[in-house]
């Protein structure tokens, strides 16, 4: 009988401490040519541009599907929502204000946001944050201007690749092109749009009220889809965060993934809940009850 329970203890433990899927982080550098006509950076020809490669490896015996951290890798998918975020910060000059900051340690939070959200972490000063138990807490609710600097230049550099992707022989004040007309932020989004180059996905029909169900049968290229054992690398430019800072910590608020987003409904005004698909052509959604291995990442860019 003590053989017995010391096998079921054994069991137990095994289970326990098996991992369902692995998120691996690292760094790598390239050598690229610079376009940019931004901070410290600018005299330079070529520049070392840092990526945050992220690997998920599916360690489990399911097939799993989540979200993915950067839903608008691809250029066509720009965001209506940070359009508007980009032209409400362009009253700062980030050619004359940016600045580097190279006391300050930041935390670059990678869980994954609402698929209505236009960016895909959060950047805050490790000062202002503190953790308790396995989360993180925010005890300065303060955001730093580093986060709102940072998006302002990943909008730019999405703009700047739609005007070369179309073929408009003009850049904007930030870049450094030869041979091409200055333009300004209002001037690019304007003919962009009005002549139907950027994609405006309406992410609030996947919003199911009827059921409380989240339809991604349009939206599919916002997820990564895993088979067992298989693996998948997000890469992420973080050449804004090198301009901006120096010390970075790459972490997760709480390292459990929701099969569920949290919508609110203006006619109950309430917060509800909107489930993912259970079964995806035999995939399964990431949840609480899976296991994550993960280490956190300290960088000096």
């Amino acid at each position: 009988m003590k053989k017995i329970i010391i096998l079921l203890l054994l069991l137990n433990n095994y289970v326990n401490f098996s991992q369902d899927l692995s998120i691996h982080l690292e760094i790598v550098e390239a050598t690229e040519k610079n376009f940019l006509n931004i901070g410290f950076e600018k005299s330079k020809s070529f520049i070392e541009t840092p990526y945050l490669n992220i690997t998920y490896q599916n360690l489990s015996n399911k097939d799993i599907y989540f979200k993915k951290l950067d839903k608008c890798q691809k250029v066509e998918c720009y965001p209506n929502a940070l359009a508007s975020k980009i032209s409400t910060n362009f009253n700062d000059d980030l050619n004359k204000n940016i600045k580097k900051d190279k006391l300050n340690v930041y935390k670059v939070f990678l869980d994954a946001k609402p698929l209505y959200a236009e960016t895909y972490f959060d950047i805050e000063n490790a000062k202002t944050i503190e953790k308790q138990g396995k989360e993180y807490i925010t005890i300065a609710p303060m955001r730093d201007i580093i986060e709102e600097r940072f998006y302002t230049m990943v909008g730019i550099a999405q703009l700047q690749c739609l005007l070369k992707k179309y073929g408009q022989n003009v850049q904007l004040e930030y870049f450094k092109y030869k041979k091409r007309k200055n333009i300004s932020v209002f001037e690019a989004e304007k003919w962009l749009l009005e002549n139907n180059f950027v994609e405006i996905k309406n992410i609030d029909n996947v919003f199911i009220n009827e059921t409380h169900s989240i339809d991604i049968s349009h939206i599919k290229d916002y997820f990564i889809f895993l088979k067992k054992g298989e693996s998948y690398t997000e890469k992420i430019n973080l050449i804004g965060l090198k301009l901006l800072g120096q010390n970075f910590e790459f972490d997760y608020r709480n390292l459990k993934f929701d099969n569920y987003e949290e919508k609110y409904n203006f006619n109950l005004k309430k917060m509800e809940r909107y489930y993912l698909p259970k079964n995806v052509d035999g995939f399964v959604p990431l949840d609480k009850g899976f296991e994550i291995e993960f280490t956190p990442l300290k960088v000096k860019l």
